[in-house]
């Protein structure tokens, strides 16, 4: 944890909570120098001692990543601190990680928490990294240790994908790994008892990383980008026979010829093979809500920064439609709306400066455009877009984005902060936006990281990773869709938002 040995900086933020939260955080301070608890510690459920407010709790401690089903009611996270489900004796290395299941709501409003995998051990024995020494056999090979990087779980919450890393293969996941979480109790998941599924879209024989994936909706499918090309791949988890699924050229190189066999790797320059889809650095894509469809960004020039481009693909067909090209500005960050037609789309245009004689472009300075547009080829505009004007000093780009509540709100997250725009039935020209973290009921150094945000419609929740003076743990936003927490016990009104946030944008400037 950042914070663990800093003792002042602990102690001031202590000082300054609320007296709810300072009775929850402060008193698991360890005795050091006379300060911090010194007595022993009281036995709290975590997400009792952890909670932030009414509608802000957390969870986990050193969480590496997490997930949330549509459903609002189960995470899954990684983390290298000890599940507290494993047995008080149980051994735990430093460099060991946990996947874990955090349920929500369960009866009578409780949540639990339980581990369905520990590191396990190497699975993978390489030959050529194999040493032998003076008057010793000659060894099979060298084991190369799997280690859990990141976690995807689908809507309903019961099928997950994992992705683990291997020194060996730099840049990129090793492999992936399917299961399926049990409706209760622990597990000892790994590849050696078969509960992990080794998901076959690349060749680890050949060290083709994984870039980047995602698990749709309904757990069944499974799109990743491969190889230093970032080569775009589906694999069909219910399908035993063909399930993976890749995308070539066709030798016109305009049609888009599909196969379903797992090609060699293509890692040199004498590589033959014209992928349909792939990308030099950068690629996002999001499944449709009927989990048939992709939506894909990717670079179009190594070269010229900001030219980039949106497409849809349909998966089955490998049928590719340009729905938008970009040209200098961020690469765009789409979400598909409810109604799997359109998508919202959010990018910011750069700015142009002359500076000792030389143009410079950033985005830095810009603001930022959140539009409609059909998913579509040529993309056509519903209704009039809005912007979010850059606040003084902020250098970073919204990231991140998400669809809560039936499309209505759109939930991100902007210089470390989380925020909702609201669009009353879909319509940005009556857009706002509003900050969704209010200062009073969390640490003063409370950051959202950019790189995970999960909205649920059905339990107006929305989660995310933090960092605080705990450490990088989950937090949680329910009642998402209202303005402000509700009071917490005892308080007579709601605390005032973050002084330190721009106000709430009642009519955000209209993109004409």
């Amino acid at each position: 944890m950042a914070h663990r040995f800093q003792l002042p900086r602990v102690l001031a933020s202590c000082a300054l909570l609320s007296l709810s939260l300072s009775t929850v955080g402060c008193q698991y301070m360890p005795c050091v120098a006379g300060y911090g608890n010194c007595e022993p510690p009281l036995e709290i459920p975590p997400e009792t001692i952890l909670g932030n407010g009414p509608c802000l709790p957390a969870y986990g401690t050193e969480v590496l990543s997490a997930d949330m089903s549509a459903t609002g009611t189960r995470i899954l996270t990684i983390t290298s601190a000890k599940p507290a489900s494993l047995p008080e004796d149980a051994s735990w290395p430093s460099d060991s990680l946990a996947l874990t299941v955090i349920d929500l709501g369960g009866e009578g409003g409780q949540t639990t928490g339980r581990h369905l995998a520990t590191t396990w051990a190497a699975t993978d024995i390489l030959v050529p990294y194999a040493t032998v020494e003076d008057g010793e056999q000659p060894a099979e090979g060298v084991a190369l240790e799997e280690t859990m990087a990141e976690v995807q779980v689908d809507d309903a919450g019961n099928r997950f994908v994992v992705a683990v890393n291997r020194r060996d293969i730099p840049g990129g996941y090793a492999k992936l790994y399917g299961g399926t979480v049990p409706a209760e109790g622990v597990a000892n998941y790994s590849p050696e008892t078969k509960d992990l599924t080794l998901i076959g879209l690349n060749s680890t024989v050949g060290t083709e990383a994984v870039q980047s994936f995602a698990l749709s909706p309904d757990g069944n499918k499974v799109a990743a980008a491969i190889g230093p090309q970032a080569e775009l791949r589906v694999f069909d988890l219910s399908s035993p026979d063909n399930s993976v699924t890749v995308y070539d050229l066709n030798k016109d190189g305009k049609g888009v010829v599909v196969s379903h066999k797992l090609p060699e790797p293509c890692l040199g320059i004498s590589c033959r093979r014209t992928p349909a889809v792939t990308s030099r650095g950068l690629m996002r894509f999001v499944w449709s809500p009927d989990n048939n469809r992709l939506a894909i960004v990717r670079t179009d020039s190594t070269e010229v920064p900001g030219q980039t481009s949106l497409w849809v693909m349909d998966v089955a067909s490998g049928k590719l439609e340009l729905v938008r090209s970009f040209k200098d500005s961020s690469a765009p960050h789409a979400a598909w709306a409810e109604d799997g037609a359109s998508l919202y789309v959010m990018n910011t245009p750069f700015s142009t400066s002359t500076e000792g004689g030389q143009a410079a472009t950033d985005s830095a300075f810009g603001s930022t455009l959140v539009r409609r547009m059909s998913a579509a080829a040529g993309g056509k505009e519903q209704g009039t877009g809005a912007s979010l004007p850059r606040q003084l000093g902020w250098k970073s780009d919204p990231v991140a984005l998400s669809v809560l509540k039936g499309g209505e709100s759109l939930v991100f997250v902007w210089e470390a902060r989380l925020y909702r725009m609201d669009m009353p039935g879909g319509d940005l020209t009556k857009a706002r936006l509003v900050y969704l973290l209010e200062d009073q009921r969390v640490p003063a150094d409370l950051s959202v990281m950019s790189s995970v945000v999960a909205a649920s419609a059905a339990q107006d929740t929305v989660m995310f990773l933090m960092n605080d003076f705990v450490g990088q743990r989950v937090g949680l936003r329910t009642s998402a869709s209202a303005d402000a927490c509700p009071a917490a016990q005892g308080e007579a009104t709601a605390p005032p938002v973050d002084p330190a946030a721009p106000e709430e944008q009642a009519e955000p400037t209209k993109v004409p």
